[in-house]
């Protein structure tokens, strides 16, 4: 088969390029030394905001940045991995409820995007550390996050 284009790397940028040619017809090559997305883009935070940007041109392109995620993501559907939730959160505490004890716990939202409940994790501070979030920040908040779009969806 002949090719229009190659892509080298198909981390986000990469996988953006690729779905922008075939879209406009090209015939192209997406090359990666592993899986698709599976090196530096998995492991980023990658958290599209406009929160706090500038000069004003910089906070207008990271806006129109996520409008064109959100379109995106209606595209592609739920496997597109997009997560309009934003930021990863939690809160961590060590000793300050209960001597010995320490937890992680982070928000889940409803439906209208207020503060519904929480997922939290606890145990000996022998077990979870002294700093959980650390951790198990993650997993708590993605947890957190999986209930507040299963409650979006509802």
């Amino acid at each position: 088969m002949t090719h229009d284009l190659a892509v080298v790397g198909l981390g986000i940028v990469g996988a953006a390029a690729v779905h922008a040619a075939t879209r406009a017809g090209a015939r192209v090559a997406g090359i990666d030394a592993g899986a698709a997305g599976a090196g530096t883009s998995s492991t980023s935070f990658a958290w599209l905001n406009a929160c706090k940007k500038e000069p004003e041109h910089y906070h207008r392109l990271n806006a129109e940045g996520m409008a064109v995620h959100r379109e995106l993501a209606a595209e592609l559907g739920d496997d597109g991995g997009h997560h309009p939730g934003g930021s990863l959160e939690w809160t961590e505490s060590v000793e300050e409820r209960e001597p010995g004890v320490a937890s992680v716990s982070a928000p889940v939202a409803g439906k209208d995007g207020s503060l519904l409940a929480a997922v939290s994790v606890s145990g000996p501070v022998e077990r979870m550390s002294r700093h959980p979030g650390k951790n198990f920040g993650g997993a708590v908040a993605h947890c957190a996050r999986s209930l507040s779009a299963a409650l979006a969806a509802s």
